[in-house]
């Protein structure tokens, strides 16, 4: 696994950000699957690995935030950015601020925006490859924010004052 500079993460990144070398190592080869659209290793680590390194490193807390790991890994590209910050969002203990919902609704919006609109004008097309269940967890968590969102929205009795005022500032 290679990561930003060397086959080793640099040590003062570590101790900056709180980041186990594993973790930094699984994500680095993450995106290497991702980038050699290497779709059954891909579905290995999203099945087995990100499970397994949930339950080592973060259980009681998110998986690192997106801005550091665009620090990490080598030429962070917009596509493979909003598939980790899925995970990002996904690994968010409930309940949800209301910040949080609409930023992981948004990037879901993001990823169907690009494979809807890949190739229009001066675009290009869409080339990734992400194992189909990972593709049905995405849809499907779109489809259960935008419900959630929709009858949290609808009903005033289930948001605070606070909430009311934030809601009309989204």
């Amino acid at each position: 696994m290679d990561t930003k500079n060397s086959a080793n993460p640099p040590s003062n990144f570590d101790k900056n950000s709180d980041i186990p070398t594993e973790v930094i190592k699984f994500i680095v080869y993450m995106k290497k699957l991702y980038d050699n659209r290497s779709v059954n290793e891909l579905k290995q680590v999203y099945d087995q690995g990100f499970i397994d390194i949930s339950e080592k490193y973060y259980l009681e807390r998110p998986w690192p935030n997106p801005s550091v790991i665009e620090k990490v890994i080598t030429n962070p590209k917009q596509y493979f950015m909003i598939i980790y910050k899925e995970i990002y969002y996904k690994s968010i203990k409930k309940p949800l601020p209301l910040y949080i919902q609409c930023d992981s609704f948004t990037n879901l919006s993001s990823f169907f925006s690009l494979l809807l609109n890949s190739g229009k004008e001066t675009e290009h097309p869409v080339t990734f490859l992400l194992p189909a269940n990972w593709i049905w967890d995405i849809i499907e968590s779109f489809i259960n924010q935008y419900v959630s969102f929709c009858h949290y929205k609808a009903n005033h009795s289930l948001r605070t004052i606070e909430e009311n005022r934030q809601l009309e500032e989204i």
